[in-house]
């Protein structure tokens, strides 16, 4: 399945420059179809409260928080950043996936006084990667936080995000003044230099960090625990889409399949989504994979049966061109600590 990423930048240098700026310095990755939306209306927060599985209720203007809407059956079909402003929530969700969740939600309005309208157009949102992402914006940063910031003229809001992109920060600017954003950040300067990067150094982070995808990690057949997105589900809040059959994996520990990385030998790509075994028997699937900068190896996101994995740490990944030796790894994570409102 091709990956739904954004479009490199042109001229960009090869994805292992970029990932090292990434790892090393600043890294500037543009995301043009992360989509945003905006519910309005009386009870736009009583209709997210029952359709999501995290609690809203009690975020605080200009504080995010990881969601994710659920199908009756516990099967996570998106999953996004939530936004809390005076009079609305916005839901900055996965790439090109804005027009689905619109028509998703719109399922389930009534009589509610609800209104979702789709504002990608009117804004691009940047990434930030790597230790000097901080300095190169200037401005103190929190997380999951937004602050507002202004250059030049063009006010936008930026604050440290995690689990949905790489750990970075997010910077939510408007169409018309993103270009003035983009130039300032990569201006040579005596502090941090950044560097324009592409698709390819994006999605070799989002793999190496064990980040979820749309269509990949999230395709409406995992449940939160087989996509990485457990943290966020919260089992005070009552009831919503989903609830019952997420409830009861937890109560009765009947969570099959876990959520793992894996280095693959022998360089090669599997198409995915591809089988794994154990000897003869199918034990789980890769849903992503990416280059490394070990030779001769990839990195990869998986489901493996959590039975295979207590008795073993490698496994086969079968393809029409041979198998593939593969061995569990961990992800590279630097969680960046989520808001609590319990």
């Amino acid at each position: 399945m091709a990956e739904k990423t954004p479009t490199p930048h042109p001229g960009q240098p090869d994805w292992k420059t970029e990932f090292q700026a990434a790892k090393q310095g600043a890294a500037l990755f543009e995301l043009p179809g992360l989509d945003l939306l905006r519910v309005t209306g009386a009870d736009h927060v009583d209709l997210l409260h029952r359709l999501s599985m995290n609690e809203l209720r009690k975020l605080e203007p200009g504080e995010m928080l990881v969601n994710a809407f659920a199908n009756a059956s516990g099967k996570v079909l998106q999953a996004v950043f939530m936004i809390k402003r005076a009079q609305s929530i916005d839901l900055l969700t996965g790439f090109n996936q804005g027009q689905a969740l619109a028509e998703w939600l719109e399922k389930y309005i009534f009589i509610e006084d609800v209104k979702i309208d789709i504002l990608s157009k009117d804004y691009v949102p940047l990434l930030l990667v790597g230790p000097g992402a901080v300095e190169a914006v200037s401005t103190a940063v929190e997380p999951f936080r937004l602050t507002s910031v202004s250059w030049e003229g063009t006010a936008f809001e930026i604050a440290r995000v995690d689990y949905l992109l790489p750990a970075g920060v997010l910077i939510l600017a408007p169409r018309e003044g993103v270009a003035r954003v983009r130039s300032r950040l990569l201006a040579p300067n005596a502090g941090v230099q950044v560097v324009a990067a592409g698709s390819e150094a994006l999605q070799v982070l989002r793999v190496e960090q064990g980040i979820p995808f749309p269509g990949h990690e999230i395709d409406g057949n995992t449940n939160p625990y087989e996509c990485g997105l457990q943290q966020f589900i919260n089992y005070n809040k009552g009831c919503y889409i989903g609830q019952e059959v997420i409830a009861r994996l937890d109560t009765y520990d009947k969570v099959k399949y876990s959520y793992v990385g894996l280095s693959l030998e022998n360089g090669v790509a599997p198409q995915v989504p591809a089988p794994i075994f154990s000897e003869a028997r199918e034990v789980g699937r890769v849903t992503s994979v990416a280059p490394s900068l070990e030779v001769g190896k990839m990195n990869a996101i998986a489901l493996i049966r959590k039975k295979a994995l207590d008795a073993q740490q490698e496994f086969l990944i079968k393809t029409p061109k041979g198998e593939i030796l593969a061995s569990v790894r961990p992800f590279e994570r630097a969680d960046v600590a989520p808001i609590e409102r319990n």
